[in-house]
Order: C-alpha cells, then sequence, then structure tokens
C-alpha cells in the first residue's frame, strides 16, 4: 500500500493564511502578546548593561527582579499561544460542527489550566532534544521535529506531559523529513529579513530593529496557526 503523501507546504501555507487574515486583528493581538513581553525583557536587560558599575542595585535584588520580569514574560507568552492554538481550533471546528461557539473567554481560561502542563512539556521537550543533539545534530533535528506537536496534542486532545509527546511522536513517525521541510516555511520571511537586515544593519540600525519587531509580531501567530494546520494534516492520516 503506498504511504499517504502529506499536503504541500503551499497548500498548508493558503489554509493558514486564509485563517490568519481571516481574524488579522485578533491575531495581530496575540502576536503583540507573544513577542513584546520578550521584547520589554531584552529592553531592560540593555538599559541595566548601560547602567554603570557603581550605581546598579546588589546582584541578588538583580537576579530576583529578572526572574520576576521573565517568569511574567513567559507566563503572558504562553497564555497567549495556547489560547490562539485553542481559539483556531475552534473556529476552524465550527466550519463542520454544530454547537462548537466557544467565545474568547472560554479559550482564555482553557490556557489558564493548560499552562503549567505547556511548561513541563517544554522542559520535558528540551531534556530529549539536548539528549538527541549530543549524538550530533542530525538527530537533534530529528527529536525536535517530532516532538514539535506535543503542544496542539496538549490543547486539542488534552493529553499532558509525556503522553502528549509520545502521540507527537506517533504522528509524525514516517514523516519526519516531510514536517520538518514543512515547519520550515512559516518561518522563511524572518529567514530573508535576516539576511536583508544583516546588510542593512549598518545604514539602518533603529529602523531594521523596529521592522524585526514587526515582522516577529506577524510570524508569531501565523507560525502557530500553520502548526495546527500541519497537525490535523498528520492526524487525519490513517494509521
Amino acid at each position: 500500500m503506498n504511504r499517504r503523501q502529506l499536503a504541500g507546504s503551499g497548500e498548508l501555507f493558503t489554509r493558514s493564511y486564509r485563517v490568519f487574515i481571516g481574524d488579522f486583528w485578533t491575531n495581530l493581538v496575540f502576536g503583540l502578546l507573544m513577542i513584546l513581553p520578550f521584547t520589554a525583557m531584552t529592553w531592560l536587560l540593555s538599559h541595566y548593561a548601560s547602567i554603570p558599575v557603581s550605581r546598579r542595585p546588589s546582584l541578588s535584588s538583580v537576579v530576583i527582579g529578572f526572574m520576576i520580569v521573565g517568569l511574567t514574560a513567559l507566563t503572558i507568552h504562553s497564555i497567549a499561544y495556547i489560547t490562539l492554538i485553542s481559539y483556531t481550533h475552534n473556529r476552524v471546528t465550527e466550519q463542520n460542527v454544530v454547537g462548537q461557539n466557544k467565545n474568547m473567554l472560554w479559550n482564555l481560561g482553557n490556557a489558564f489550566d493548560k499552562l503549567f502542563s505547556l511548561w513541563w512539556i517544554g522542559i520535558l521537550m528540551s531534556f530529549w532534544i539536548l539528549g538527541g543533539f549530543l549524538f550530533f545534530i542530525i538527530p537533534g533535528f530529528i527529536v525536535a521535529t517530532r516532538l514539535s506537536l506535543g503542544s496542539y496534542v496538549l490543547v486539542v486532545e488534552n493529553q499532558h506531559g509525556l503522553d502528549a509527546l509520545v502521540k507527537s511522536r506517533s504522528l509524525v513517525r514516517g514523516y519526519t523529513f516531510a514536517t520538518l521541510i514543512r515547519w520550515i516555511v512559516p518561518y522563511l520571511p524572518l529567514i530573508i529579513f535576516g539576511l536583508i537586515g544583516y546588510f542593512l544593519k549598518q545604514i539602518l540600525p533603529n529602523t531594521n530593529e523596529i521592522i524585526s519587531e514587526a515582522v516577529n509580531v506577524l510570524v508569531a501567530p501565523f507560525a502557530a496557526i500553520y502548526g495546527y494546520f500541519l497537525y490535523l494534516e498528520l492526524v487525519s492520516i490513517p494509521r
């Protein structure tokens, strides 16, 4: 029996674009919440580095302060990310299922419920991916690709921790290279802009940073939506 082929990158990109542009302003808010907290943290680090050593606060207060800021940024990012996936899932399923209308408040509550589970999945993924890279670069990418759908399994199927990662690995197995290639597509704008920005940095340093942030704000929600459609494509394959 011939193995079913995944939808092409162009098809996944088109589906994602329709959903992204169909509710652009909502997705833009998600992008701002996912990116700006870490931008603010970076700005604070730069500001701290610019303070003369003699005027800097004590090391303990700095460490505690940045831990609080970092945790706050991570929390805002994670809640926005989960809410976006949940919101996208509900929008897509509403097209085919009656009675699936769930408002933003429901999706936000779902994000709070799954916040710590997402972090736990991230911790487990980090150890597995690090272990893969210890055996060279290619195994690391294979592990990262096979575990890349863990957050979608968590949000859509309500499977937590190791169960979510095992399910992700099961979905991607047999399609690892095809999945890796398709994951590159939503980040192409970042790659292209990064190359252009490298040459423009000396000419327009401040403008380049602003444009970079704007691109990140748009790419972050789009990539999350794209990943959702990639997840749906792999789920639909008979096992």
